[in-house]
C-alpha cells in the first residue's frame, strides 16, 4: 500500500532515514538536528544568533527592585514607571519643578527670535516670525509685482497703479472726512461715495510726464512710479470733492 501511495518517496520515513535529537534523543526529521522543544531552549541567552555581547551583563540581570512596590526595575532607576507617575501627581513641589524646568528660556524649544518684533523690508509694517523667516515681507508686499502668480510682465498702466497707492487711498479718505461724508451736489450723506478731481486726473498726469521728460513711460516705468509718491499736485486736498456715484457720472457726462 505504501509503494502505491502518491506521496511515497522511496522509503523516506523508514528506520534508516529517521534522525534523533542531539539533546533528548527523540525521533525527528532527517534534515534537523534538534526537536522543537530543545531548539527553543538552545536559542535563548548567549546561544541566540542575535545575542549582542555585553547586553545581558551581571548588572542588568541582577535584581533591582522599586522602592515603593518592589517590582523588578532597571539598575539605573529608583522607582517603576507607575510609582514615579503617582509621585509626580501627588507631590505639588515636583510638579512645580518640572513646570519651571520647561518654561521660557529653560525650554528646549525656546527661540529668542520668535519673541522679537519683526518688520517688513519694503513697507515697514509689523509681520509675524513665520513671515520673517520665509520672505521678510508682509502679505501685500509678498504678492506684489513679479512676486504675484498673475503678474504679466508689468502691463498695468501707470495711472491705474497710482490709484492703488496708499497715498491715493489716504487722500481720498481725507477728502471724505473734510466733507463729512456728504455729496457736495445733492447733499446726500453716506451711500456709495466717490472722490472727484476738480482739476482732472489725466491733466495732472500729463503735467507730471512733462516735468519728467527725461524718463520714458515704457522703459522707465518703475522710476516714474516711485516719483509719483513725491509729486505734490496728486495729493492736494483742495483738488478733491466728495460726490455720490450718480452726481459723479453727471459731472463727467456734462464735460463730454
Amino acid at each position: 500500500m505504501k509503494e502505491k501511495h502518491f506521496n511515497y518517496k522511496h522509503g523516506k520515513y523508514c528506520k534508516g532515514y529517521q534522525n534523533h535529537c542531539i539533546d533528548c534523543g527523540c525521533n525527528i526529521a532527517i534534515k534537523s538536528i534538534r526537536c522543537n522543544v530543545c531548539n527553543g531552549k538552545f536559542r535563548t541567552g548567549k546561544k541566540h544568533h542575535n545575542y549582542k555581547t555585553g547586553k545581558y551583563t551581571e548588572e542588568m540581570t541582577s535584581n533591582h527592585f522599586c522602592v515603593d512596590c518592589a517590582k523588578k526595575i532597571s539598575p539605573n532607576a529608583e522607582r517603576c514607571v507607575n510609582c514615579a507617575n503617582k509621585m509626580i501627581n501627588q507631590n505639588p513641589k515636583t510638579k512645580a519643578k518640572l513646570r519651571m524646568a520647561l518654561i521660557g528660556k529653560n525650554s528646549p524649544l525656546y527661540n529668542p527670535e520668535k519673541h522679537k518684533q519683526h518688520y517688513c523690508k519694503e513697507c515697514g509694517n509689523k509681520i509675524s516670525y513665520k513671515a520673517y523667516k520665509n520672505t521678510c515681507l508682509c502679505m501685500p508686499c509678498s504678492h506684489k509685482g513679479n512676486k504675484n502668480s498673475n503678474w504679466k510682465r508689468g502691463i498695468t498702466p501707470l495711472p491705474s497703479k497710482i490709484r492703488k497707492l496708499p497715498e491715493y487711498i489716504n487722500w481720498r479718505n481725507q477728502v471724505f472726512k473734510r466733507d463729512n461724508y456728504t455729496c457736495q451736489e445733492c447733499n446726500k450723506r453716506g451711500g456709495n461715495l466717490e472722490s472727484h478731481h476738480i482739476k482732472e486726473f489725466f491733466i495732472l498726469f500729463q503735467e507730471f510726464l512733462n516735468k519728467y521728460k527725461q524718463y520714458n513711460l515704457t522703459k522707465d516705468k518703475k522710476i516714474l512710479f516711485s516719483l509719483t509718491k513725491s509729486y505734490k499736485p496728486f495729493w492736494k486736498l483742495n483738488n478733491g470733492k466728495t460726490l455720490c456715484k450718480q452726481c459723479h457720472n453727471k459731472q463727467h457726462s456734462n464735460k463730454e
